[in-house]
C-alpha cells in the first residue's frame, strides 16, 4: 500500500475515533446467494439517520453519516475503508453507526438518491455548492454533533483525503 494511502486511512481512522468517546456499529447489508434482489427507491434521509440515532442511543454508539455518489471515486474509497472489517474499519465498526446516503447524482440516475440527503448534509456543514462529495459528519448516541470533514485550512471539506495537504490537514 502506498505511503500516501497509509498516511490516509491513519489520519481518517484517528481523526474518526478521536471524535468520538463511545463505541458504534457500521451497518452492513446482509445478503446471501440464495436471496431475490429486490430494488426500491432509497430512502429519505432523514428516516435512515432517525434510525440510526435510535441504534446509536441503545447501543451507547455515535453515528457516522457519509454521503457520496455513484460517480465518485473517493467515496467509494471512503465505503471500501469504512466497511474494511480486517483493518481500521473493524474499529469503525466498533464506535459507529454507519449511515451512507446518495446525493449529486446526475440526472439519468437522480433516482440514486436519498430524498433530503442535500438538505441534511447542508443542516450538518456541507457547503453543496463549494464543496464535493465525500463528506461526513459525526453525531453522538444523543444527536450532538461532534465533527465532520470540513477539515482543511481554510474550513473546506477533506473529502477522503488523498492529496498531500489533504493528508496533513
Amino acid at each position: 500500500m502506498p505511503i500516501v494511502h497509509m498516511a490516509v486511512h491513519t489520519v481518517l481512522a484517528i481523526g474518526l475515533i478521536a471524535s468520538v468517546s463511545q463505541p458504534a456499529l457500521a451497518q452492513t447489508p446482509a445478503t446471501t446467494p440464495s436471496q431475490s434482489v429486490v430494488t426500491r427507491p432509497p430512502q429519505p434521509a432523514r428516516t435512515l439517520l432517525d434510525e440510526a440515532l435510535r441504534e446509536a442511543k441503545a447501543t451507547n454508539r455515535g453515528v457516522l453519516t457519509k454521503f457520496g455518489a455513484s460517480w465518485c471515486g473517493p467515496c467509494h474509497q471512503l465505503d471500501a475503508f469504512v466497511a474494511d472489517t480486517t483493518g481500521v474499519g473493524a474499529i469503525m465498526a466498533a464506535h459507529f453507526v454507519v449511515v451512507s446516503l446518495t446525493v449529486l447524482e446526475s440526472p439519468p440516475k437522480v433516482a440514486l438518491e436519498n430524498p433530503g440527503g442535500r438538505e441534511l448534509g447542508q443542516q450538518h456543514g456541507w457547503n453543496t455548492v463549494s464543496s464535493g462529495v465525500p463528506f461526513f459528519f459525526m453525531l453522538s448516541s444523543a444527536g450532538k454533533k461532534l465533527g465532520d470533514s470540513n477539515a482543511m485550512p481554510n474550513g473546506g471539506n477533506i473529502g477522503y483525503p488523498e492529496t498531500v495537504a489533504e493528508v496533513e490537514a
